[in-house]
């Protein structure tokens, strides 16, 4: 630019993954008798630097779903109707240091330093990153 001013422009690499699998089964017994059967499967992980390569974020999710019904036609006034299904769900999301050159720690044999300039974002160290780890887990059980 000439003037002393500089450009940084820089991506943000990302890795993705999932596996998804989802079935039904139905299955007549009789003229009074149905039943039937689904089950969902889903995982995956979407992996991300921030555009400096100080952080590596995980982000993980799963997901099960199992539901089933049966019918039973008593009379032609009269059906019987039961469900139930259960449901799990996961979401996490880590943050790590990748590997840093050692020149860039403070202490020598301590892992990158953290730098604050007021009216910037943070850079490096546990100052740079949101909540080290968090992880959710959700299951449910339906009867009805």
């Amino acid at each position: 630019m000439g003037n002393g001013t500089g450009e940084y422009i820089a991506g943000e690499p990302a890795s993705t993954h999932e596996d998804y699998a989802v079935g039904k089964a139905d299955f007549v017994a009789s003229d009074r008798l149905r039943l039937d059967a689904r089950y969902t499967f889903d995982t995956a992980a979407v992996n991300t630097l921030n555009p400096l390569g100080s952080w590596d974020y995980n982000n993980p999710s799963h997901y099960n779903l199992v539901q089933t019904s049966a019918q039973y036609m008593q009379s032609p006034s009269m059906i019987h109707d039961f469900r139930a299904a259960f449901s799990q769900i996961y979401n996490g999301a880590t943050a790590a240091a990748p590997a840093s050159d050692a020149s860039l720690a403070f202490v020598p044999g301590a892992s990158m330093g953290a730098i604050q300039v007021v009216g910037l974002s943070d850079f490096g160290g546990t100052l740079g990153r949101s909540p080290a780890f968090q992880h959710r887990r959700h299951a449910a059980l339906l009867v009805g």
